[in-house]
């Protein structure tokens, strides 16, 4: 999110100088327009016997909770203080049919900070409500109840609804006071539970010229603009230059007038959004209402344009203390670099060695951020720190080795990637690094532990990131730089019991390798082999090994095996299907069309070669016919290969997904070669008593 530094005002603040100078006391009084067929908004506490008795909900009777109403409200105000704020309220009560999701009940409220600047919580309620024999039982969240994680840019508020049961109705209001005012609330109509009503109200003096950005396939119920007015009432303490409608005399009221826009925005019968799989994160489809910050003019002042350009961003940053800034000469910095690069000729060999030092030393504790909290020095004494920390020393380390390097602003995947209409930094959430080698540009992240040189994490692999050099800089594609690749070998023997015993020799590289030593890191080796045993139902190691996860190349484990339960025994016949735990039991996609693009995150290839030994006395019966599938394009092929060599079955099974995106347009096709997929994977191998 985006940081406030206080010696760059003119950029991330909103200052109102003459305002604070001349007024000693403002109240706003706000006209509201009506507007027809809008929902009054329901008091607090008042539970309505129908909402109780409710024991599922008709339009999505699986559902284990029901949003029975969420409202919001948004405006901006003149404070006694003298300072425009944003004042944001929401009301939400939930209806909980089963509590069996573990995150029901459980909020977080994220306020934003910056300098001096904040988010406020105020008028917060939150209470559960039971009817245990007729009477109505409220347990309620005292403050005492709350947590507050403190990070650099936000304080995260979390809290627990208490005495949550099968049929409670959960209630929840509070406002906030913002001072941020390039942070005007959006608002999500779209969630994990079905919602009754969702409505956002908002007003918006002339003062303020924001864009409003959506997001969503939903109609709206109601979509309604009222223009009206906000009166100001100014009280002048003292005699005053021109400003504000000229001079004024002291000790008098006077009434300043504004236009305004009033929306109200609502949706009924909202369903749950339902993912299906392959995409990149949910928050980028659903339902939701966003805003950017275009100018400000105020009464007597110049208009304030936040539209800046990339290049007044960029320069800005580069010099700013906490981004840029930091980047200078350091003893201990330049003799670390001198010390890693002293029997590397290459830059590529420099890179590489700058590279490892940093993803080893610097223990990231998963802090997302574009801005250091520290100088660089501190970092590397300390060797613990946000993203920002590992990437800027990164940065900072390569430059000194003379090797060309720039930061880039990206979004990581989880966050979503929003579309931005202006230059701005909002969005992003982290930086990585772009260094130049051998005429070639590498993305860089440090701060991924597991990721070889050169390899762009999975999660940093979301649409567009953002170069920050001097001038316009430019927008760097995120984009993957490998495959995800399996390769397995299976060499197994059958008893006339049906038992399959044997050896299989896993290979894992690109994306593949990384998930593996991420798992792996996660916990242990030990660990490693007991997951696939729980994951394969029937699967008895008897020995392992694993070989190259202590480098970044491919990682291959051995695994001596019995497995039971993976063929039927019946009268003189055995059944199994052939491809045993690599089977695809079900089709891909089961929507008859999808609104947002397919992302597989990165190109995926399977390889697995089986060979069965029968048991004495058995002949091959029937075997699946041979297969393959293609998409027009090639970008998903299948090649499913099986044949009989005396008392030998062998099967080359060859799965590929060659591009990591598809858009709706493809979805058809796409689903249709899954399906075939499916269904090809469902073949079964008979053995006979001769």
């Amino acid at each position: 999110m985006m940081k406030v530094n206080k010696n760059h005002k003119k950029i991330y603040q909103l200052n109102c100088p003459s305002l604070r100078f001349y007024l000693l006391f403002l109240t706003l009084f706000l006209t509201i327009q009506c507007f027809t067929e809008v929902p009054v908004e329901p008091k607090f506490g008042a539970i309505t016997p129908s909402e109780f008795a409710m024991k599922n909900y008709d339009k999505d009777t699986s559902a284990n909770a029901l949003v029975l109403f969420d409202y919001g409200d948004a405006k901006i105000i003149l404070t006694s203080e003298r300072q425009f704020k944003i004042q944001f309220k929401q009301h939400l009560r939930i209806k909980i049919f089963k509590n069996t999701d573990p995150s029901i009940g459980k909020f977080k409220i994220k306020l934003f900070k910056a300098g001096l600047l904040n988010q406020v919580i105020n008028e917060f309620k939150a209470t559960t409500f039971n009817m245990e024999d007729g009477h109505l039982e409220k347990s309620k969240v005292i403050n005492e109840q709350t947590h507050t994680n403190t990070q650099f840019d936000y304080d995260l508020k979390s809290f627990s609804f208490p005495d949550i049961r099968d049929g409670s109705i959960i209630e929840l209001s509070y406002t906030m006071n913002s001072d941020l005012l390039y942070h005007f609330m959006g608002w999500d109509f779209e969630g994990k539970y079905p919602v009754v009503w969702s409505q956002y109200h908002y007003v918006i003096p002339e003062y303020f010229d924001f864009r409003r950005h959506a997001i969503g396939f939903l109609p709206f119920e109601i979509n309604s603009t009222v223009t009206g007015s906000t009166l100001f009432t100014v009280h002048f303490a003292s005699e005053n230059p021109a400003g504000l409608d000229r001079a004024r005399t002291s000790n008098q009221d006077y009434d300043i007038r504004a236009a305004n826009s009033e929306y109200v925005l609502a949706m009924k019968d909202i369903p749950a959004f339902h993912a299906e799989p392959d995409i990149d994160c949910e928050e980028n489809y659903m339902q939701s209402i966003s805003f950017e910050l275009v100018s400000m003019s105020l009464p007597g002042e110049f208009v304030n344009d936040f539209s800046t350009t990339w290049a007044e961003l960029n320069s800005h940053l580069i010099k700013d203390t906490y981004f840029g800034g930091p980047l200078k000469d350091s003893k201990i910095i330049q003799n670390k670099v001198n010390e890693l690069c002293l029997n590397h000729r290459g830059n590529e060999e420099k890179a590489l060695a700058i590279y490892n030092y940093v993803q080893v030393k610097i223990d990231w504790k998963h802090d997302y951020q574009q801005f250091l909290e520290e100088d660089l020095q501190s970092i590397i004494v300390k060797g613990t720190g946000s993203l920002a920390n590992a990437n800027s020393l990164l940065l900072h380390m390569l430059r000194i080795a003379g090797i060309k390097a720039d930061p880039v602003l990206i979004n990581r995947r989880q966050f979503g990637n929003k579309i931005r209409y202006q230059p701005g930094i909002s969005e992003y959430s982290s930086i990585i690094v772009l260094a130049e080698i051998n005429n070639s540009n590498i993305l860089l992240d440090a701060a991924t532990n597991y990721c070889p040189f050169s390899m762009l994490p999975p999660d940093d692999i979301n649409g567009f990131g953002r170069l920050i050099v001097d001038g316009d800089g430019a927008s760097v594609p995120l984009a993957p730089n490998d495959k995800y690749k399996v390769a397995k070998s299976y060499v197994m023997n059958i008893d006339d019991k049906g038992i399959i015993k044997g050896t299989i020799i896993s290979n894992f590289s690109g994306y593949a390798a990384f998930e593996v030593r991420k798992e792996i890191g996660a916990s242990s080796v030990s660990h490693h082999f007991k997951r696939i045993e729980l994951k394969n139902p029937g699967l008895t190691i008897e020995k392992s090994s694993i070989d190259g996860l202590n480098s970044y190349g491919s990682i291959s484990d051995t695994l001596v095996t019995t497995i039971v339960e993976q063929t039927v025994t019946k009268g003189n016949t055995i059944r199994f299907n052939p491809l045993l735990y690599e089977q695809i039991k079900t089709a891909r996609y089961s929507q008859p069309e999808r609104k947002y693009q397919i992302d597989f995150n990165y190109p995926i290839s399977y390889t697995y070669l089986f060979e069965y030994h029968i048991p004495v006395g058995y002949e091959i019966d029937s075997l699946p016919s041979s297969v393959n599938l293609k998409l027009p394009d090639n970008s998903v092929t299948l090649s499913y290969i099986i044949v009989k060599e005396n008392d030998i079955i062998r099967l080359v099974y060859r799965q590929n997904i060659n591009r990591h995106q598809f858009s709706t347009e493809e979805y058809l096709d796409l689903k249709a070669i899954f399906e075939q997929i499916a269904l090809k994977n469902m073949g079964e191998v008979i053995l006979k008593k001769k």
